[in-house]
């Protein structure tokens, strides 16, 4: 017994020791960034993980002044507010019908639907069709692509979880004389906290974060999201990595809150929604 608990004992060192190891991956990167925001421009340009001589949190200061930071944590937070909302009742409502009619019509549908977990979105195609509504160039316009290609996870993930809330349920609403709607807003809706939780997370960190997307279809600065403000200190020739750093730190940091406060809710909804659908 004593040999056993010290096998498991050096095995759970061992393990502790390689995933600290695996976590450098992710923390240097962040002290790297973190320490050369706080440099001038020739010691940033070095990109090394030393200390500057001395801190220049004036970085931080210019890159709120040329880089528009409120206006840009503006858009970011309309964007993705109005992503997340959608997803949330789209996706939630879709997987719904889906979930509790199994034919074979709504399985099809269903597989058709998570086929935006493999393929990739097609830009010019995509340009072409949104050039054709006039969306180019506007927030309506990249509202409507987030939800598009966030919807395939959200009814994934949903549709996994419904099969764990009784169809009894639904039969009592009705029985009560509850109409379709109000049986799922007043009485299946308010089950969906756990998973409604992790699609709020998992979505708002998705679009918050999104570079892309912006990147070819919003030409206008002013409607630019914070991870698109990166490129006020990108130039052709030279770039000015401290504020670079220092517009990505505060890029990351409502990301970090948001993820420190809800990532029980991520797990919690993930294991709820691990049910065979």
């Amino acid at each position: 017994m004593g040999i056993r608990t010290k096998k498991s004992r050096f095995a759970r060192i061992l393990l502790e020791i390689v995933l600290w190891i695996l976590s450098l991956t992710i923390l240097y990167p962040i002290a790297l960034a973190v320490i050369n925001s706080l440099k001038t421009s020739a010691e940033a340009d070095l990109l090394s993980i030393s200390l500057p001589q001395s801190f220049q949190f004036g970085n931080y200061v210019r890159v709120f002044e040329e880089a528009n930071v409120l206006r840009a944590f503006g858009n970011g937070l309309l964007i993705t507010g109005t992503s997340v909302l959608f997803c949330v009742l789209l996706s939630s409502m879709a997987s719904y019908v889906l979930s509790r009619n199994r034919s074979k019509m709504n399985r099809f549908l269903y597989y058709l639907l998570i086929l935006g977990l493999i393929f990739n979105i097609s830009m010019i195609p995509t340009i072409k069709i949104m050039q054709t509504l006039h969306l180019m160039n506007t927030l309506t316009g990249l509202i409507l692509l987030e939800v598009a290609t966030s919807v395939s996870f959200c009814i994934f993930i949903y549709h996994g979880f419904f099969p764990s809330i009784p169809t009894t349920i639904d039969e009592a609403a009705v029985i009560d004389g509850c109409n379709p709607l109000q049986v799922y807003f007043r009485v299946v809706f308010p089950l969906l906290k756990p998973v409604n939780a992790t699609i709020i997370v998992t979505v708002f960190l998705s679009v918050w974060n999104e570079f892309q997307l912006p990147l070819y279809f919003m030409s206008d600065p002013k409607k630019w999201t914070l991870p698109m403000t990166i490129y006020n200190f990108c130039g052709r020739y030279a770039s000015e990595w401290n504020l670079v750093f220092a517009d990505v730190i505060l890029t990351i940091i409502p990301v970090l809150i948001v993820y420190f406060l809800c990532q029980k809710y991520i797990i919690e909804g993930m294991t709820s929604g691990a049910v065979k659908g």
